[in-house]
């Protein structure tokens, strides 16, 4: 699912959802930004995963200079 930061923003709860990368070898989940390979088997195919919906944000930062995808929706906060 692609959507814009103010799109997403305003999904709220209960719509907003968690995802996670999955392996597809050996089941490690990954953040959902990593794509690229498992970090556990080395796996180079990965499925996104729905979690729970339920967690702890531990870091978040505001974006000032957003991606070129993200440009005029800045600033916006990643948690």
């Amino acid at each position: 699912m692609t959507v814009s930061a103010i799109e997403f923003s305003r999904l709220g709860p209960p719509k907003l959802q968690l995802f996670a990368m999955k392996c597809d070898k050996c089941g490690e989940l990954s953040p959902w930004w990593e794509r690229s390979h498992c970090y556990k088997c080395g796996g180079d195919s990965l499925s996104e995963f729905e979690l729970a919906g339920k967690g702890e944000i531990t870091n978040y930062t505001v974006v000032y200079y957003p991606p070129r995808e993200f440009l005029g929706q800045e600033p916006y906060v990643v948690g």
